[in-house]
């Protein structure tokens, strides 16, 4: 690990296990998936949609996929459930405006 992000680093648990908070934050990881590798294939898998998802849709559809991935782990999590509900509203705007042009 870099000396630029050692001070990164946590203990956490009752075995005191180190956390590594900027390269596999824990509230990220779910088993042998992480939130980031999950993200890249919900996009990145030749799939045809049926609409036309501009890049900011897609944006937007990850944002809101890493807030509720992470919820249960996070000490407020009802906040993070409100930020995904937030870009939900905000991706369904620009998907209807999209799809009336």
């Amino acid at each position: 690990m870099t000396e630029l992000f050692k001070d990164k680093e946590i203990f956490s648990g009752e075995y005191g296990i180190q956390e590594d908070a900027v390269n596999h934050p824990s509230h990220y990881a779910s088993g042998s998936i992480e939130c980031i590798d999950a993200m890249e294939a919900m996009i990145d898998q030749g799939r045809n949609t049926k609409v036309n998802v501009s890049g900011h849709v897609y944006y937007l559809w990850q944002v809101i996929f890493k807030y509720i991935w992470r919820w249960p782990f996070k000490d407020k999590p009802v906040e993070d459930l409100r930020k995904a509900r937030f870009y939900l509203d905000r991706m369904i705007e620009k998907v209807e405006k999209e799809s009336e042009s």
